[in-house]
């Protein structure tokens, strides 16, 4: 599993719905690891169903998750989460922990605590905790990254992980009062939160800082509207990787019934889901290779966001582009060969933009089957690109950089 993209169901299936029924739709989606809430008693079954159908489970044992109670991480609470461990461990199912949720600075020496022993009883697996998002409360820190630094000095955390849902549909006012912002979308009554891309640029630098995985959500609840659900889902999906995600978590699978019914059947969103997984699977390898060197927009008028104009190397191989809202993380792979993800930044509308590469020598990857295809440029090695709504293209090139 650790050399495949992991798409994770947050969460479900749970308690009575999960199922072997249930299990294989999951897996019919795409999904490779499901984020579950079980009982102690259901872990053996659980992990035996989850084997079956081809997906690795996340555990969140009921009385082991850490709540918002200092001190709950007891000689009690070790010895439930050891008996959890020794029952799970070994598991080729198995893929990790749920530790905490969105956790308030008075639980971090408790999940320091866990962090500690736990990790003495099983160093192969991943124990997760899922962080606040910019613009949610600090909950005890004193700002933002002291709030990250301080889970960090006591717990060194598997991942960088934490949820902000970028679109939200919004009232006639408030439409007409932002009306030519760039963050509002008035053909769809819609904005996007406007601290999103900050959102996913400070958790890409944790991410580089610690060397740790970042993994991003997708918001897949009741406030998609159908006609544009598609569209919402792959912006997220495609931004998420722009920006050097290595995990994708869709919020929620089970909950509201837009992936699951209560039955386990597929729900509204699951051919959705489905449909964009299938693409981040053919992907995903890439993207497992790849180390990220910078995120730009054009144009850069959200908070936290850099122009393209930055992403240059001298006039003969300046970088640029023309029309449409894009988004572009750069990358580099093992061969040092750099790569572009453009990504169209309107979760509802097609996009055009005329990009310049900076080389005459690029290559497309295909969404079908991974083959990488050289394309035809135009003069000032530009290529005029067409998006679909919040569609990403990755491209691969080399260029010759000065060394003074």
């Amino acid at each position: 599993m650790k050399s495949e993209f992991p798409i994770m169901t947050w969460y479900g299936p749970n308690l009575e719905r999960y199922h072997r029924k249930s299990m294989g739709y999951v897996a019919e989606a795409g999904f490779n690891v499901a984020y579950c809430i079980l009982r102690r008693n259901q872990l053996t079954e659980a992990l035996a169903i989850a084997h079956d159908v081809g997906v690795k489970l996340l555990v969140g044992v009921e009385d082991t998750t850490i709540w918002r109670t200092p001190g709950c991480v007891n000689d009690a609470w070790l010895e439930r989460m050891r008996d959890t461990i020794q029952k799970v461990r070994n598991h080729p199912a198995f893929y990790g922990y749920m530790i905490a949720d969105e956790p308030v600075r008075m639980m971090f020496d408790d999940i320091g605590r866990a962090y500690k022993v736990c990790r003495e009883l099983d160093p192969d697996h991943m124990f997760y905790v899922n962080h606040w998002a910019v613009g949610q409360t600090y909950q005890g820190a004193r700002s933002y990254e002291d709030m990250w630094e301080s889970l960090y000095a006591v717990a060194q955390i598997d991942l960088v992980s934490a949820d902000q849902y970028p679109v939200k549909a919004i009232p006639e006012e408030e439409m007409r009062a932002h009306a030519g912002e760039a963050n509002y979308f008035p053909r769809h009554k819609a904005k996007l939160h406007p601290h999103y891309f900050e959102m996913l640029d400070l958790q890409r630098q944790y991410a580089r800082q610690w060397q740790k995985p970042m993994w991003a959500f997708t918001y897949a609840k009741g406030e998609l509207l159908p006609e544009t659900a598609e569209g919402e889902m792959r912006f997220q999906l495609m931004t998420a990787l722009a920006y050097g995600a290595v995990g994708l978590q869709y919020f929620a699978y089970e909950h509201q019934n837009m992936l699951m019914e209560d039955d386990g059947t597929p729900a509204r969103y699951w051919p959705v889901a489905q449909k964009l997984n299938r693409l981040v699977h053919t992907w995903g390898p890439i993207f497992l290779g790849l180390r990220s060197i910078g995120v730009y927009h054009h144009p850069a008028n959200f908070p936290y966001t850099r122009p393209l104009d930055q992403f240059l190397l001298g006039a003969q191989t300046d970088m640029f582009s023309r029309g449409d809202a894009i988004v572009v993380g750069h990358f580099c792979d093992a061969a040092q060969r750099e790569l572009v993800f453009i990504v169209n930044r309107n979760p509802f509308e097609p996009a055009v933009a005329t990009y310049s590469f900076g080389t005459n020598a690029v290559e497309e990857c295909s969404p079908i089957d991974a083959k990488w295809n050289t394309i035809d440029l135009l003069a000032g090695n530009k290529r005029e690109l067409y998006f679909q709504p919040g569609e990403g293209r990755l491209y691969r090139f080399t260029r010759k950089i000065a060394s003074s």
